[in-house]
């Protein structure tokens, strides 16, 4: 338990310095990317942990909370290490260079380490909760398809430019994307139920 606080206090340090220092040099125009996005949410995570889980019961709705953040910087990290870091040009601008060596890397790493490993005393979820994750990540793609369509945003990431690709390859990406956040969603439950699990035996 000492541990998991300590990774989330080390999570919120740097996500409070990293979204600050994005929010000040890039202004608002920085909200409209998942990462900035994500990170933000495991800010308040981490917050929220810090300030929750060491009642007797923790709520269950933390419980969901953590598994949405690992969940959404796992994505995050995925898709940088898969499709950005290749087109943009190498890993190291894309993953230790600036603000993105916390909101790329270090911040995911550190989040699904403290869930599926030291936070044992949350409670388990129901395979249904586990689906709701998946709303965020949907509504996103579809909040900028839609704005991509209407021309008034490009991007912000070359699979949602639907005017560049023909609608079958949206859809294919919808379904690449929202079908691994589904695999990796019950992935790190699971995993951090067994945890849990054997720290209760």
């Amino acid at each position: 338990m000492r541990i998991a606080l300590l990774l989330n206090l080390v999570v919120l340090l740097m996500e409070i310095g990293s979204n600050a220092f994005g929010l000040l040099h890039y202004g608002p125009r920085i909200l409209i990317y998942y990462t900035t996005l994500s990170n933000l949410l495991a800010l308040g995570s981490s917050l929220c942990f810090l300030l929750l889980s060491r009642r007797r019961e923790p709520p269950r709705w933390l419980a969901w909370l953590r598994l949405l953040t690992a969940l959404h910087l796992t994505v995050t990290f995925l898709v940088v290490v898969t499709i950005l870091a290749p087109v943009t040009g190498g890993y190291r601008a894309a993953l230790l260079e600036g603000i993105v060596l916390y909101q790329h890397t270090l911040c995911p790493i550190l989040t699904v380490v403290s869930f599926v490993f030291f936070e044992r005393r949350l409670p388990s979820l129901s395979r249904r909760s586990i689906l709701w994750t998946l709303l965020p990540t949907l509504g996103y793609g579809a909040v900028f398809v839609v704005l991509n369509l209407l021309r008034i945003v490009d991007g912000p990431y070359p699979f949602l430019r639907v005017n560049a690709q023909p609608a079958w390859l949206t859809v294919v990406w919808f379904a690449v994307i929202l079908g691994g956040a589904l695999l990796l969603a019950l992935g790190l439950d699971r995993l951090a139920a067994r945890f849990r699990g054997a720290a209760r035996k």
